[in-house]
């Protein structure tokens, strides 16, 4: 990957006085690390929340955009994330890699490159924010919207045993290889043109190597995966995963937002209407449920 400097740019509370260069002691600092991403400028903005007062270990959120999405520093003004972040009261870093047009990851598909792109992360933070020495890494958290979702995927499983992921969020990105395919009536909740199985049984073999199974079998392992449902077509994939866990499981460690089932006093499942309908439109997604992720989550202070 390498280690680009000067900084491109800082936002947010600025020292000009305390190091040799300015740094960031809260607000948002743009850097350059080479992922190759073909056509795509290297930029990563860097979050640093008002409550890090240099935090060590510190804790990561690392967020993957969606398809065809602008700059990254446009990206992060139009979500409005430093002020969602510092609103939060935790003391987080959030990192945003620029991804490809159709959020390729590049590099951080490989364990060592992931691995070393979260070093240079935190290097950054003594070079342009407000730490003396590098912290160490506590928990680090990954979350997408839209296409960044099959990337986050991949990431979770090339740090698998690595580093500790004690939760992933899924906004409105629950997309994958092939298409999706509902369960049979009565629990059937799917979208136009999606296949409806026959069977449960049918359900379950077509699905068993979809993105939400993946999801459910990484979250089986005691980890937090939280869905989040919006406009933009994975309706069907997001009810599967609701209806797996339910089925499965039926344990704290998936959250779909909003459920689509629930488990009755028989003990199976029925469908139920979820409540709202649905969490806000694709584009929004991550803007309205950020906060209430970073406020709920049990790995970070």
């Amino acid at each position: 990957m390498g280690y680009t400097a000067p900084l491109l740019d800082l936002e947010g509370d600025i020292n000009l006085t305390d190091k040799p260069l300015p740094f960031v002691s809260a607000g948002q600092i743009l850097v350059q690390v080479n992922l190759n991403v073909p056509q795509k400028p290297p930029h990563t903005a860097i979050i640093v929340s008002k409550d890090v007062h240099r935090r060590d270990p510190v804790d990561i959120i690392l967020y993957l955009h969606g398809i065809h999405a602008p700059k990254i520093q446009e990206v992060t003004k139009a979500r409005k994330l430093r002020a969602i972040i510092d609103d939060t009261g935790k003391g987080v870093v959030f990192v945003a890699p620029t991804l490809g047009d159709n959020s390729e990851i590049g590099n951080l598909k490989n364990t060592a490159d992931a691995v070393a792109y979260l070093d240079q992360v935190r290097q950054f933070l003594v070079d342009y924010g407000p730490y003396t020495s590098v912290p160490k890494l506590n928990n680090l958290i990954l979350a997408a919207h839209s296409g960044g979702g099959f990337g986050m995927r991949t990431i979770a499983s090339a740090l698998d045993g690595t580093i500790t992921i004690p939760e992933a969020w899924g906004f409105d990105c629950l997309y994958g290889v092939g298409s999706p395919v509902g369960a049979p009536k009565p629990l059937t909740v799917a979208e136009p043109g999606h296949h409806i199985a026959r069977t449960i049984d049918e359900w379950n073999r077509l699905n068993a190597g979809s993105i939400e199974k993946q999801w459910l079998d990484w979250s089986m392992r005691g980890r937090k995966f939280r869905a989040f449902w919006g406009g933009g077509g994975t309706l069907t994939r997001t009810a599967n995963l609701d209806l797996f866990d339910r089925l499965n499981t039926g344990s704290l460690n998936i959250d779909v937002i909003p459920r689509f089932f629930e488990v009755a006093d028989t003990g199976g499942v029925s469908r139920i209407t979820p409540q709202p309908r649905p969490v806000s439109v694709h584009d929004l997604v991550p803007q309205t449920v950020l906060k209430q992720c970073i406020r709920e989550s049990a790995s970070l202070s």
